[in-house]
């Protein structure tokens, strides 16, 4: 990656680039390859984006001539949750793996004697990232509604765009009463868990 700059001096001014590097990447989710998902690589250091290309037919993306050294790879496209990988150019690469996960949705509705509860408390944990789902709303990657986790006049909390696969629930009750349970989100779909007093 070569910086713009204005040269100011007499003599001629020589930059020698080393673009004898690459990074091969196969793109897949679990054991599925991936076509046809955008993907940027930037310097690790700087930030400044080096290429920008789509996974082939194989789920691989190759970079061919850029510097050796350091890179984040971000990829994503619509529907994919986007993720951010470090990788390394080097003169004879190894094929690196990325995981991807397209997106889904989950509702938790509150029930009390068939009864929608409003205002209980939901915390649901990815298991795959052990993350907790607001950490990625407050990042802006997911949707909490309503953003307080509670549930609404009707009983539900909506979680939306985060990456498919197994999930841990906990709903916490107005008076007090913990529910919780384990759920699987798919892509591309909406699932909805119980939680009942």
């Amino acid at each position: 990656m070569v910086e713009a700059f204005q040269w100011r001096g007499d003599d001629p001014l020589v930059v020698r680039v080393d673009p004898t590097a690459r990074i091969h990447l196969r793109i897949q989710e679990r054991d599925r390859p991936v076509p046809g998902l955008w993907a940027t690589l930037r310097e690790a250091e700087r930030g400044h984006r080096v290429r920008l290309g789509t996974s082939d037919v194989a789920g691989l993306h190759a970079f061919e001539r850029i510097s050796p050294g350091p890179y984040v790879y971000v990829v994503g496209g619509a529907g994919y949750w986007p993720t951010e990988h470090q990788v390394t150019a080097s003169k004879d690469p190894a094929e690196l793996e990325v995981q991807v996960r397209r997106v889904g949705t989950l509702e938790i509705e509150a029930i009390h004697a068939g009864a929608a509860v409003a205002a209980a408390q939901a915390a649901i944990r990815s298991v795959e990232y052990d993350k907790d789902v607001r950490t990625w709303a407050g990042r802006g990657f997911a949707s909490v509604e309503p953003a307080d986790s509670r549930t609404d006049s009707s009983g539900l909390l909506v979680v939306q765009d985060i990456p498919n696969g197994p999930y841990t629930w906990t709903v916490t009750f107005p008076d007090g009463h913990v529910a919780t349970g384990n759920v699987t989100v798919p892509p591309h779909s909406r699932t909805r868990v119980r939680a009942e007093r």
